[in-house]
């Protein structure tokens, strides 16, 4: 329908040429975009690698087209990231001028790019596949282990945009800058910097490297786009990390006698490589019990799971398979006992675990935290199924003001009015307590932490 109104726009302005209205016409047609190969840049490369990065357009842009004879002008309307359907206009026979230039400022989220040539009108059909130049340059980072990125040039600063598939982020740099990237990386938020020049079609590609469990250094690499090329090593961050059978990576920290991810689980595959089923949303059939193991974003936001982590029914974290990274474990009530007690006791072990990023608890909760254990607990809310109506069929609530995790304790019940089985649970809000149960029917989902076995 949009291009059937450019189409028709272009024959409106035609109605306002008069000298042209008696002139035979011509159809034209622009039927595609060509940007020049980016090229990723390495300092040590023989040669340079053309990027396969995918390049982001604007959603609108418009082609001035002008008949050298007449003078007349006619804008013709685009998409620049659609050409399933070519755009074309009727013009009358002579010569022909065309041109577009989307402007930018020292940063953009999509390609700016300029394109101009000339064509005749002669009866026969003309085709235009426009070849754009542009004097920008592309940052691209890989969105893991990241907390954020900023980029600053010419005396501005922005942060980078996550691409829609969310695996990088990415911007658009005009030509000719002397470019700082600061990296945060959200295990201690140490920030990793980078500093080099970008010119138009570079191509910088960045990703923050962490070598396997154990001790650890962050390296920022520079590569080809998936194609490693230089490492920059910084200071020694992570003391103890682990992966889960999806790649993610966790930082652990030793309190007491016992070894903690701290962090909340964000995996959906068990340790042996199985993929949680698709569960579905809660609904009242979980009243009358539902056995698939399932995880769940925060308010179906999957952009909450880093770094709050996801939520998980029982049947997930009671499931033998093991939903928590090979060699740790869902710590069982008598673990989360012993954290408590180490740490002086349900008061004093709640102001311990809380982080202090202000981000991730409500001001009465942020105000009185320390961390001092490293744990990182995060307000990352409960969900539960609403049994009486309130809130049907569910409700994803308490926010940045509590947080809950499953144990792997179960209380077998045998009683005739209520036959299900018993998985506890542990809660922190101003006290740290294990007075939260669950049955098989699913009625929360709650966060996992995992301990090493």
């Amino acid at each position: 329908m949009r291009k059937l109104l450019h189409i028709v726009i272009g024959l409106l302005m035609l109605a306002c040429a008069p000298e042209d209205e008696m002139r035979p016409v011509g159809n034209l047609q622009f039927s595609g975009l060509e940007v020049m190969d980016f090229s990723s840049q390495s300092p040590n490369a023989r040669q340079n690698q053309n990027s396969d990065w995918v390049h982001v357009l604007p959603d609108f842009a418009e082609i001035t087209i002008v008949n050298t004879n007449t003078g007349n002008e006619y804008l013709l309307p685009f998409d620049p990231s659609d050409f399933s359907t070519p755009y074309g206009v009727e013009l009358p026979f002579g010569e022909y001028t065309f041109s577009c230039n989307v402007e930018a400022g020292i940063f953009e989220d999509y390609l700016s790019f300029e394109s101009n040539g000339a064509f005749v009108v002669d009866g026969n059909p003309v085709n235009i596949v426009l070849e754009a130049f542009t004097e920008y340059g592309l940052v691209t980072i890989k969105n893991e282990y990241l907390e954020n990125a900023e980029i600053s040039a010419g005396g501005e600063t922005k942060e980078l945009k996550r691409s829609s598939d969310r695996n990088h982020f990415y911007q658009y740099v005009e030509g000719g800058r002397d470019v700082v990237l600061e990296i945060t990386e959200y295990f201690d938020q140490e920030v990793i910097t980078s500093e080099f020049t970008m010119e138009a079609y570079n191509h910088f590609h960045f990703y923050l490297d962490l070598p396997d469990q154990g001790n650890a250094n962050f390296q920022l690499v520079l590569a080809e786009f998936e194609l490693l090329v230089e490492s920059l090593p910084t200071s020694p961050v992570v003391e103890g990390v682990v992966r889960d059978a999806e790649g993610n990576v966790y930082k652990v920290v030793k309190i007491g006698n016992q070894y903690w991810m701290a962090e909340n689980l964000r995996t959906s595959t068990f340790c042996n490589g199985d993929p949680l089923e698709e569960a579905g949303q809660p609904n009242w059939e979980w009243e009358y019990g539902n056995d698939i193991p399932g995880s769940w974003s925060f308010d179906n936001q999957p952009e909450y799971d880093v770094p709050y982590g996801k939520l998980y029914n029982n049947r997930a974290a009671v499931d033998e398979r093991n939903i928590c990274p090979c060699g740790y474990k869902i710590p069982s009530l008598e673990d989360w006992r012993e954290l408590r007690e180490y740490l002086g006791g349900n008061e004093e072990a709640a102001i311990k675990m809380r982080s202090t990023d202000p981000r991730y608890w409500i001001e009465e909760l942020h105000q009185t935290a320390t961390n001092e254990s490293q744990f990182n607990a995060l307000g990352a809310g409960v969900v539960w199924l609403d049994l009486f109506g309130y809130n049907f069929p569910s409700y994803f609530g308490r926010f940045n003001e509590m947080t809950t995790w499953w144990t792997s304790t179960v209380e077998e019940r045998d009683e005739p009015w209520f036959p299900y089985d018993i998985v506890h649970s542990v809660w922190l809000q101003q006290t740290f307590y294990d007075s939260g149960t669950d049955s098989p029917d699913n009625i929360f989902l709650r966060s996992v932490r995992c301990i090493r076995e």
